[in-house]
């Protein structure tokens, strides 16, 4: 849940700061290269752990 949240925050500020045109790291449109990329690895990631591993192996997430 906080891997989405993360993710959702992260989309949340960067496009309001390039609708305002104010972005954070003040590269421009490459801000929204790296927003898309950046939030669809970690609405990937949240999915893995939701699943326990539909991609990444299952060993991964098991705690000893």
């Amino acid at each position: 849940i906080a891997i989405a949240l993360l993710a959702i925050g992260w989309a949340a500020v960067s496009v309001a700061g390039l609708l305002a045109g104010e972005s954070i790291t003040g590269l421009g449109s490459l801000e929204a290269v790296l927003t898309v990329g950046v939030v669809g690895y970690f609405a990937w990631f949240a999915r893995e752990c939701w699943v326990g591993g539909a991609t990444i192996d299952d060993a991964t997430f098991s705690v000893d």
